[in-house]
């Protein structure tokens, strides 16, 4: 709806896998000499200590959350 979508996936770190839930937002597109090209945007959140990477996150010094934001684009053939 509206050139967004959730799309629902495995991301694997540090040798962890979870699954997630990624907002995917069309950017935009346009046909040129190249082909036609679409540009999407993947937007999730992750917490460090949930894939083993807790360093910092026990005494404050570092956040556990990580927004992780993911450009696509495509050339249709």
């Amino acid at each position: 709806k509206d050139g967004k979508l959730e799309v629902t996936g495995d991301f694997t770190m540090h040798g962890v896998t979870k699954p997630v839930t990624a907002a995917i937002e069309f950017t935009g597109g346009k046909a040129g000499p190249m082909g036609e090209r679409a540009g999407y945007e993947a937007v999730f959140t992750i917490k460090r200590s949930d894939f083993g990477v807790s360093y910092g996150v026990d005494n404050g010094m570092l956040g556990n959350d990580v927004r992780i934001v993911v450009n696509l684009e495509g050339v249709k053939k």
